[in-house]
């Protein structure tokens, strides 16, 4: 069973045991979508506008460190997951991304949170499976999405400390 607090904009967690990824799904567009410097950022740089949302609490990135896990303790993680109860609060904060993965290049624009239960996930994790988590995370929802490969089109880019962040940011506002 999920701990998901009413009115928390949290729509489901979802977990993927393949990458062993943790999702924090919203329930709905977040506002900040409409901001005027949001679309005039997306003219000048191309991403589109996303139609789902989601905080990662474990991207693809951490999830790999999960990945040599049992079936059971897979599930044990996600059973952390839904345990934990979270909250997003929007941040007045944005930054354009960009970054190359061989041929193709991505561009995304992201709205920074304060993600609130991550530091009790990170104890219980680190605690129970001895895996090393960053103490922070460069917790954001992406807004707006572009891809030079078609089928990637609305990917974003993986981010996980403020130390990446700053590495590939190319413009904040």
């Amino acid at each position: 069973m999920t701990n998901i607090a009413l009115g928390s904009g949290i729509k489901e967690i979802s977990f993927w045991p393949a990458v062993c990824s943790v999702l924090l799904v919203l329930d709905e567009t977040p506002p900040s979508i409409l901001n005027p410097k949001v679309l005039q950022a997306s003219r000048d740089h191309g991403p589109q506008l996303k139609e789902e949302f989601h905080v990662s609490v474990l991207n693809y990135e951490l999830g790999r460190k999960f990945q040599n896990l049992s079936d059971e303790q897979k599930e044990e993680l996600e059973e952390i997951a839904n345990d934990i109860e979270w909250g997003i609060n929007f941040q007045d904060a944005f930054h354009v991304l960009e970054k190359e993965y061989g041929e193709e290049k991505r561009c995304s624009i992201i709205q920074m949170v304060t993600l609130d239960g991550y530091s009790e996930f990170r104890e219980r994790v680190v605690d129970r499976f001895e895996i090393d988590l960053p103490e922070t995370i460069a917790s954001h929802v992406t807004l707006c999405a572009y891809s030079t490969v078609k089928r990637k089109m609305l990917e974003g880019i993986g981010v996980t400390t403020k130390k990446d962040l700053e590495k590939i940011s190319i413009e904040n506002f």
